[in-house]
């Protein structure tokens, strides 16, 4: 008699439920959880270990020799008969009873014998359904003050709402409107967008579902997302100057355009008030670092040049430091020897070939495939392939011990018309190989074409390409020498 007064409450309740046409009559009202025992060494679980009811659910350990027993964790706590025992330090064997709910919520308990590690969740509301589950996805469409925040609920059969929480930290301070996720058993992907956010942040966010009379919540993991950095003044950075000739050189810089629309252009002049400048140059309104450069000609031998790299931008001027070159002086007019009786020491040439005596010049016609270039007293030989197949110039050169230390630029340059539809006058760099000191002995180089220069080769299956040699010795002045080379697909 006693059993049955104490679920008078609960028959009341089903009984209202059914009478407001609600889905009680169809619920499992009294589920049944059971303790588990299993295994060689007994691996103790509940089954299942999460259950959702509508008012009651009843426990059971079957097993004769094995103690099991319920310890309630949540803040309200069931009434349960008194076959189930209840309580820390409280189990049995081989019993049976119900626990019932007087009101909805989640309630979590584990196993007085066995543990913490044997535990399990009771959900209890009107439809008797598991809670709904929340996903937080991915920002998108974001800008410098606004995004669009996704996510995904399923309502697990009962009424679910959802939002998300924004912030510029994880305790948020922000929430979307509260909009219906549906009371299905399916996903929904949900969106809502934001807007009046700080430029140049970070911001966390996370979807949040709602469900039950209290109401209950259940959170989606927290994300983060950037806002845009707002557009401003660009970067110039003057690097070094490179392929120096007697009348030419080739400037170089970096620039970067900070999100927005750039220009660039070198000055350049004798002094540093310039008087001198390229032509301007567009890049794309991104915030990388560009390498830029720009070829000059028309310079006077053996002369210190001053240049700076300018970018621009509706933010601003960017001007980079001051920096000079010195361009290389002309080879001097071969000298005439005559015999004497007395004997002198003459120095090891700094770059030799065999016995091959020094020559006054280098021969720059196309096809030939040696050539002599002096430095000061000295001659070196080097070879360079007229006519070669592939996308990279191949060449060597000898050095004798004394020139151990000299520099060597190899710069490939092409008319900008071999490389693009549009046509174009002025000549660009392709490729470069550098060796900063050289050692003795036989130096081979090879030096490949820029991604521009292997389009067009592929596109018209020839290019025409300048090789530039530029060599810098310990002690003396720099020489260039050019060679015309043409590359076949």
């Amino acid at each position: 008699m006693r059993l049955r007064q104490r679920h008078l409450p609960v028959v009341a309740l089903v009984a209202t439920l059914v009478a407001l046409g609600g889905p009680a009559a169809s619920l499992a009202v009294n589920p049944t959880v059971e303790a588990i025992s299993e295994g060689l060494y007994e691996t103790h679980r509940w089954s299942p270990e999460e259950a959702a009811v509508v008012t009651a659910v009843t426990f059971r350990n079957n097993s004769a020799t094995v103690n099991h027993g319920i310890v309630w964790t949540s803040q309200v706590k069931p009434t349960c008969d008194n076959t189930v025992p209840v309580g820390v330090g409280t189990f049995a064997k081989s019993w049976s009873g119900a626990c019932s709910f007087s009101q909805a919520g989640e309630y979590t308990y584990y196993c007085s014998y066995h543990g913490p590690s044997m535990h399990g969740v009771i959900y209890v509301n009107a439809n008797g359904a598991f809670p709904p589950t929340a996903t937080t996805g991915a920002a998108t469409q974001v800008s410098e003050n606004g995004a669009t925040l996704h996510g995904t609920v399923n309502p697990k059969g009962q009424p679910t709402s959802y939002y998300f929480n924004y912030g510029l930290t994880s305790g948020y301070g922000h929430k979307t409107e509260e909009l219906s996720a549906g009371t299905d058993g399916l996903a929904h992907a949900e969106a809502a967008a934001i807007s009046g956010l700080a430029a140049g942040n970070i911001y966390h966010f996370q979807i949040v579902a709602t469900y039950g009379s209290g109401p209950s919540t259940v959170l989606g993991a927290d994300q983060t997302f950037s806002t845009s950095s707002p557009p401003g003044a660009p970067t110039a950075i003057t690097g070094e100057a490179s392929a120096i000739g007697e009348t030419g050189a080739t400037l170089n810089g970096t620039v970067n355009p900070s999100g927005d629309m750039t220009s660039y252009y070198f000055n350049y002049g004798a002094t540093n008030s310039y008087g001198h400048s390229t032509p301007e140059v567009i890049l794309s309104a991104d915030s990388a670092s560009h390498m830029v450069s720009a070829a000059v000609t028309g310079l006077a031998p053996g002369t210190v040049y001053h240049f700076e790299l300018i970018a621009h931008n509706a933010s601003g001027n960017a001007p980079g430091l001051d920096r000079t070159f010195t361009t290389a002086l002309p080879a001097p007019p071969p000298t005439e020897t005559t015999t004497t009786s007395t004997t002198t020491s003459t120095p090891p040439p700094i770059l030799s070939v065999g016995t091959t005596p020094p020559a006054p010049s280098f021969p720059a016609s196309a096809g030939t495939t040696n050539g002599l270039l002096l430095v000061g007293s000295a001659a070196s030989a080097i070879k360079v392939t007229g006519a070669q197949h592939g996308s990279s110039i191949h060449g060597s050169l000898d050095i004798a011990p004394a020139g151990a230390g000299a520099r060597l630029e190899v710069d490939l340059l092409a008319a900008s018309a071999s490389l693009a539809r549009k046509q174009h006058a002025r000549q660009v760099r392709i490729g470069r190989f550098l060796r900063a000191s050289l050692t003795a002995g036989k130096l081979s180089f090879s030096v490949s074409l820029n991604t521009q220069a292997k389009r067009a080769l592929h596109r018209r299956h020839r290019l025409p390409v300048i090789v530039q040699i530029t060599l810098t010795p310990l002690h003396g002045s720099s020489l260039t020498m050019t060679r015309s080379v043409t590359l076949r697909g």
